[in-house]
C-alpha cells in the first residue's frame, strides 16, 4: 500500500499566503511570458522502484509413469442412459390380426414403364454457396427425466437438457455415434455430454429443421424448412447451401438417398433431383410413364440395386442396369396412389407406407405378390409415415395413431399410443 508524502511546506505557504500578498505577487509577475509549469517530477505518491528480474532455480521434469496406487486421474461425468432411474416397460401383448392379410398377384411385365438413361435427363451445372461454419454455442447437457405420469418407461429430453426447441422432426445418429436433433430453433449436435447448437448465427440458412442425412464422407445434409439444403462438413468446418437459386428444383426438401455410385438423390415438393458431384451436375426427374412427379417423399435402393421412389403418383422403380423406369399405382393394385415411406426387410420384401387410407402394402419381388395390411387387420391408422425393423424381426410402424408393432409370420400386432 502506497504512503502519501507530507505536504511541501513551500507549496503550503505559497497557496495560503494572505490575499493582499498574493495580489502583490501576481502584479509583480505580470510581465512574465507564460505560466510557470508545474514541476514534472512533483507528486504526492511514492514512486515505483525498479529491481532486476531473475528466474528461480530450474527443476527437472520427471517423465516416469505415476504409481497407480497413488495416482488420481481426472474424472469426468458422461451421460449413460443405463444408469438413469427406470422401471420395466410394458408394451402390452401381441394380438392376432383381426383378419388375414389379403394377397394379390403383381405382374411385373405389365407395369407401366419407359426407357431410362440418367445421362439424358435435363441438368444444370452444380454450384453450392459455400461459407465458413461459425463456432457453435456449446451447452453442458442435463440428464433426461422420466416423463411425469407415464405408465411406461419414457424419458424426456428438452429445454432443461439443452435442446434449443421442442418441435423435433429431424433425428440422426451418425457413424461416430453422435446424435443430431433438428428443432424449430436450430440443430443440436449431442455427444452424450454437451449440446452444440447451430443456427443462422453459425451460417445456417434457416432455424427450422426438417430432416437429416449422412453421406459416405460423413457430411450431414440438412433439410431446412422452405430454405433448401444446408450441407455441413464438420471436418472442414464449412457449410454449403443448395437452394432454387443454386439449381434445386424446389426449396422444400423431403428426403435423401446416396446410391451405390455415390450420387445423391433428393426428393422435394417439386420433383426429384440427382446430384453428381464428380461430374459437377444436378439432374431433374420430373415425369415418369406419362405422370408428372410433384414430390419425392422417400427413397430406397434395394439389394439388387433398383431405386424405389415414393411419390404422389405411386411408386417409381428405377433400374439403371436394364435402362427402364416402372410405376406401380392404384391401377396396378397399390392400396392408394400416394406413397409416403419405403422399407426393405431381411427377407427382401418391400414395405410401402401409404397415405389416403392405403395402409401398408408389402411387395414380394420374387413371388410377384402384394399383401395388404390396414385397419381391418388391426392397424391403428390407415395413413403410415414410417417403418423400421428391430433386431427381433418385428416391424415398427409410425403414423397419426401412434405406433404399431407387427410380427408378420404368425400374423400378430400390438399398439402403443398415448394411453
Amino acid at each position: 500500500m502506497l504512503k502519501r508524502n507530507q505536504p511541501n511546506k513551500k507549496l503550503f505557504l505559497h497557496f495560503f499566503t494572505p490575499v493582499i500578498l498574493l495580489s502583490i505577487t501576481l502584479s509583480a509577475c505580470s510581465d512574465t511570458p507564460g505560466d510557470v509549469p508545474f514541476p514534472a517530477e512533483e507528486t504526492e505518491f511514492t514512486q515505483p522502484v525498479s529491481k532486476p528480474f531473475k528466474f528461480g532455480e530450474p527443476k527437472k521434469i520427471s517423465w516416469a509413469v505415476p504409481d497407480p496406487k497413488t495416482f488420481k486421474p481426472i474424472t469426468e461425468t458422461r451421460f449413460d442412459i443405463n444408469t438413469l432411474p427406470s422401471h420395466p416397460i410394458d408394451l402390452g401383448d401381441f394380438k392376432p390380426f383381426l383378419k388375414p392379410m389379403r394377397e394379390k398377384k403383381l405382374d411385373w411385365e405389365y407395369l407401366p414403364n419407359t426407357g431410362f438413361n440418367i445421362d439424358s435427363l435435363p441438368s444444370k451445372i452444380l454450384k453450392f454457396k459455400t461459407s465458413v461454419l461459425g463456432q457453435p454455442k456449446r451447452i453442458k447437457s442435463g440428464l433426461p427425466t422420466i416423463k411425469e405420469g407415464a405408465t411406461q418407461n419414457i424419458l424426456v429430453y428438452g429445454y432443461e437438457q439443452g435442446l434449443p426447441g421442442t418441435i423435433v422432426q429431424g433425428l440422426l445418429q451418425d457413424k461416430s455415434g453422435i446424435m443430431w436433433f433438428g428443432t424449430e430453433n436450430g440443430v443440436c449436435r449431442f455427444d452424450g455430454e454437451y449440446c452444440e447448437i447451430f443456427t443462422v448465427e453459425q451460417g445456417m440458412s434457416h432455424n427450422y429443421i426438417k430432416a437429416f442425412f449422412e453421406d459416405s464422407q460423413g457430411r450431414i445434409w440438412i433439410a431446412v424448412s422452405g430454405g433448401g439444403i444446408d450441407l455441413l462438413d464438420m471436418k472442414k468446418a464449412t457449410l454449403k447451401h443448395l437452394g432454387v437459386s443454386e439449381g434445386l428444383c424446389n426449396n422444400y426438401t423431403l428426403s435423401f438417398l446416396e446410391d451405390k455410385t455415390g450420387k445423391i438423390w433428393i426428393g422435394t415438393d417439386g420433383g426429384v433431383n440427382i446430384i453428381d458431384e464428380k461430374a459437377g451436375t444436378i439432374k431433374y426427374l420430373d415425369a415418369v410413364a406419362g405422370r408428372v412427379i410433384n414430390n419425392g417423399n422417400n427413397f430406397l435402393q434395394d439389394r439388387e440395386g433398383k431405386i424405389w421412389i415414393a411419390t404422389n403418383c405411386g411408386i417409381i422403380i428405377v433400374d439403371e442396369k436394364t435402362g427402364t423406369l416402372k410405376r406401380i399405382s392404384d391401377d396396378q393394385g397399390l392400396g392408394a396412389v400416394s406413397g409416403k415411406y419405403l422399407f426393405e426387410d431381411r427377407q427382401g420384401e418391400i414395405w410401402i407406407g401409404l397415405l389416403e387410407g392405403g395402409g401398408i402394402n408389402v411387395i414380394d419381388p420374387k413371388k410377384g405378390t402384394i399383401h395388404y395390411l390396414n385397419t381391418e387387420q388391426g392397424l391403428a391408422n390407415p395413413d403410415v409415415w414410417s417403418i423400421v425393423e428391430d433386431d427381433l424381426n418385428k416391424i415398427w410402424v409410425g403414423g397419426p395413431g401412434g405406433i404399431d408393432v407387427i410380427d408378420e409370420e404368425p400374423g400378430m400386432i400390438k399398439h402403443i399410443g398415448t394411453t
